[in-house]
């Protein structure tokens, strides 16, 4: 699934939405087929699930929950990646939806959209 503009307008409406954008992880276990990727993140997470009334991140979520996520599923290999490191995300209770987003040598690859209450 993708995340549509109508999709997307009500997240942002709900929840705060967290991204890391152009992550380039360091290839650690010398696959060539790591070599060029870039990887963008988003998490949405709902307004009433944090606290903060200043809008502070510490309130939200950290944001090395993406990267370590990133990480962690990267060194398990390129295959299912994307959709591995999502479901993982979305075990986190306080994340509503997450979505990866792949690309090598700045060509779009892939993007796995999920919303835990769209099913």
């Amino acid at each position: 699934m993708t995340c549509t503009t109508e999709l997307a307008d009500r997240l942002r409406t709900s929840c705060r939405r967290l991204f890391l954008r152009n992550f380039r992880p360091i290839n650690t276990i010398g696959l060539k087929e790591f070599n060029g990727i870039r990887v963008n993140a988003e998490i949405y997470v709902d307004v009433e699930d944090s606290p903060s009334k200043n809008d502070l991140l510490s309130d939200v979520i950290d944001y090395n929950v993406m990267r370590d996520t990133i990480i962690l599923y990267l060194d398990r290999g390129i295959e299912n990646f994307a959709e591995a490191a999502v479901d993982h995300l979305l075990s986190n209770w306080s994340i509503r939806a997450a979505e990866i987003k792949v690309s090598r040598d700045n060509i779009f690859c892939y993007s796995i959209f999920k919303d835990k209450l769209i099913r």
